[in-house]
């Protein structure tokens, strides 16, 4: 019996964020759960695959950088999970920010046919800096390959550089920005930055099923 595989995501109220993860689950061949916001949860997937018939299942959280979510909540969730349905899980490491994933990052621009000069990569943002500082090194890559400067920004922390405010004075001081979204699935934060208005920024799309590669060679 092959061991199965979840694809856990934070989980969101936008109304299309778990149908995206969904599309990503079908893309690799697994289920979806969600840490927050959906009644499906690892602990009852977990279930639902241990009344199938398995004991082991692989697990890979959909997220970017090692930040909190990645270092606490997921290890919580689980080890509880595993306690409570008896189920063995491996737990894989996240998306993470190199050059697998700076590929996907430069074929998005490619094909949006990007005629900006400026690129800007828009994440989360954490009180980690360590994990700004992946984004920010991320960024870079991305900027060296296609040759065109490109920096991190973050929808959310302390500071006039975050957010929406942030994404407009960025524009303002550069000039056309195409604006390429850290995000699997749509949600909230990156609405706010797509519907802002802000002078001289256009718009990718969350990654989505481009993300299948990086997924199966994570879960292998």
């Amino acid at each position: 019996m092959n061991t199965p595989r979840i694809v856990l995501a934070h989980g969101s109220r936008h109304p299309l964020a778990d149908a995206a993860i969904h599309q990503v689950a079908d893309e690799v061949g697994a289920h979806a759960a969600f840490l927050d916001f959906s009644p499906r949860t690892l602990e009852n997937q977990a279930r639902v695959l241990a009344a199938s018939g398995h004991s082991h299942v692989d697990v890979i959280p959909l997220l970017f950088t090692d930040a909190f979510h990645a270092r606490h909540d997921v290890p919580a969730v689980v080890a509880e999970t595993a306690e409570k349905t008896g189920i063995t899980i491996r737990l894989t490491s996240t998306l993470g920010t190199g050059g697998d994933i700076a590929e996907i990052l430069v074929n998005q621009v490619k094909t949006a046919g990007v005629a900006s000069k400026n690129l800007a990569i828009y994440a989360v943002g954490s009180s980690d800096e360590a994990a700004n500082q992946a984004v920010r090194e991320l960024a870079e890559k991305v900027g060296e390959t296609l040759r065109m400067p490109c920096s991190a920004l973050f929808a959310t922390g302390k500071g006039v550089d975050r957010g929406v405010a942030g994404l407009r004075a960025y524009c303002a001081e550069n000039g056309p920005t195409h604006v390429i979204p850290l995000f699997v699935a749509p949600g909230k934060l990156w609405d706010m930055a797509v519907e802002s208005g802000v002078p001289n920024a256009s718009y990718g799309r969350p990654l989505g099923t481009a993300l299948a590669g990086v997924i199966e060679r994570k879960l292998t």
